[in-house]
């Protein structure tokens, strides 16, 4: 291989990798929109079942993170732009990966829904 071929297949390499992380990008207010969603939804459901506010949900005005306060633990979880992950409350941190065509929330080795990521993060406030 001649320095040209090394230099074009280098190339290459880069402009599939920046494709990947325009398609990751476009997609991670959506996915993080679920995840908020989900948590506020199962939030409701555990408060529901206990039969009083056990759990409060609120989020940050730039809507960036979230909050699942229980007493006086606050549990916080926030998106990470820049390495388009979720920092869960008690450092699990979940990466948005595009599998095939699709975007996946990983916790490696295991792919996570939104939905399974703020049932995660809810459990984890209720049972302290």
């Amino acid at each position: 291989m001649d320095t040209s071929d090394w230099a074009k297949n280098l190339v290459e390499r880069k402009k599939k990798e920046l494709v990947k992380d325009d398609k990751l990008d476009v997609q991670l207010d959506k996915k993080w929109d679920e995840v908020c969603q989900a948590a506020q939804k199962a939030v409701a459901e555990v408060n529901q079942e206990m039969g009083q506010e056990y759990i409060r949900f609120s989020q940050d005005a730039n809507a960036d993170k979230f909050s699942l306060k229980v007493e006086e633990v606050d549990n916080v979880v926030c998106l990470d732009r820049a390495n388009r992950a979720i920092r869960g409350s008690r450092d699990k941190t979940y990466r948005l990966m595009l599998v095939g065509e699709t975007p996946v929330w990983k916790y490696d080795p295991v792919d996570y829904t939104s939905e399974q990521i703020a049932r995660d993060e809810v459990q984890r406030a209720f049972e302290g």
